[in-house]
């Protein structure tokens, strides 16, 4: 009674509720929440400090400024959880890394591993902006957007339709990186620009076997 088994992954809470839904996107951890806000102007300067969450799975932090008429600037870090599964329960080992084992049957999910599932996503960059020649302006934009963590997938137990599926806990351990340089001309009756984009992903882990 409140319980449920759905292939290789059990949720072992003793009722229907499953706190990971309440912070799927949020960390709801104990301890101190903080914001703050920061803001500078004088007669050619300019910037603006904001951050909130330290030290939590949803931190954000930015910082931008700059020269009136000369150049902007933005940098940030921005950290965003998914929690799928809270104090869940598999019968593999290995869960997060690029290969699960397992020995069955298992009847018994109190004797199975613990575990929870979810990765957290952080995205941290910046951009560069020169206005000095305007209305001509230069641009460069910079980022890497990393998942670290785990999600719940499945495999096929045979090549047959009729063996079915497992549930299987996916390592997520994957970084894309993006730069762009950008040039042109705005003024009220004319944008014209060109640009260039470089995209490159890696994945820290190439196979995974069960």
């Amino acid at each position: 009674e409140g319980s449920a088994t759905v292939g290789g992954i059990y949720n072992s809470t003793h009722d229907t509720r499953d706190a990971s839904k309440l912070e799927e996107y949020r960390d709801l951890g104990n301890g101190a929440l903080s914001n703050i806000f920061v803001r500078g102007r004088r007669d050619r300067t300019w910037f603006d400090g904001y951050g909130e969450n330290f030290g939590r799975d949803d931190q954000y932090l930015m910082l931008r400024g700059g020269i009136y008429d000369l150049f902007k600037y933005k940098i940030y870090s921005d950290s965003l959880p998914h929690n799928f599964l809270f104090d869940g329960r598999t019968p593999f080992t290995g869960a997060g890394s690029g290969q699960l084992t397992t020995t069955f049957p298992q009847p018994d999910p109190s004797t199975w591993n613990s575990l929870n599932i979810g990765y957290k996503r952080t995205d941290n960059g910046g951009f560069f902006e020169w206005q000095g020649l305007a209305p001509w302006y230069f641009r460069v934009d910079l980022n890497q957007v990393e998942f670290d963590g785990t999600k719940i997938g499945s495999g096929a137990n045979g090549t047959s339709p009729g063996n079915g599926f497992t549930d299987l806990i996916f390592p997520t351990q994957y970084k894309t990186k993006n730069a762009s340089a950008e040039g042109g001309y705005s003024s009220g009756n004319l944008t014209a620009s060109l640009s260039y984009l470089y995209s490159k992903f890696e994945n820290d882990l190439q196979t995974f076997t069960w």
